[in-house]
C-alpha cells in the first residue's frame, strides 16, 4: 500500500493548524487518486480508527487523541481554499490544538495511526518545528 507522505511543517506557538493531507490505499471505497499510483483515496466508512499521538525530540509521548472517520476524513476529492495548498488536493484534515505547539524554539512529532475496517494499519508521521511568538 502507497500510504500517507511524511511532511515537515513549521507554525507558530500557541495557535491552533491544521494538517492536511491525501489519504490513500489500495483498498479503500473511494474514487482513484489522482496520483493513480496511491491507489483509491479513503472514504470515512473504510476508517475504523484513527489515533494521534504527539512526540518530543527525546520520543516522549505529551499529547494523544483518538479521533472517527467522519471527524476528519472527507469522501471527496477537496481542491479549493486551503486544500489548493496539496498539489491535486486532499481528503484529511487533522485540527491540531494550540495546547500541543505552547512551547516555541523546538519540535515535536505526530503521528496519527490510521486503522482500517479490514485490518490494515498505516500511519501518517509529520515534524512539526514551532517558532517562538512574542506577543501574548
Amino acid at each position: 500500500m502507497l500510504g500517507p507522505t511524511d511532511a515537515i511543517i513549521t507554525v507558530r506557538e500557541d495557535g491552533d493548524f491544521d494538517i492536511l493531507a491525501r489519504i490513500t490505499a489500495f483498498s479503500a471505497s473511494g474514487s482513484l487518486s489522482p496520483n493513480e499510483d496511491e491507489g483509491y483515496l479513503l472514504k470515512a466508512a473504510d476508517v475504523s480508527s484513527i489515533t494521534s499521538k504527539a512526540f518530543n525530540d527525546a520520543g516522549t509521548q505529551l499529547f494523544s487523541g483518538t479521533f472517527t472517520g467522519c471527524n476528519c476524513i472527507v469522501d471527496t476529492l477537496q481542491e479549493t481554499g486551503a486544500w489548493k495548498l496539496l498539489v491535486d488536493g486532499g481528503n484529511y484534515r487533522h485540527a491540531v490544538p494550540a495546547a500541543w505547539v505552547a512551547t516555541g524554539d523546538s519540535r515535536i512529532w505526530i503521528e496519527d495511526k490510521f486503522t482500517l475496517t479490514g485490518g490494515e494499519v498505516f500511519h501518517l508521521r509529520v515534524e512539526v518545528n514551532i517558532e517562538n511568538i512574542f506577543t501574548s
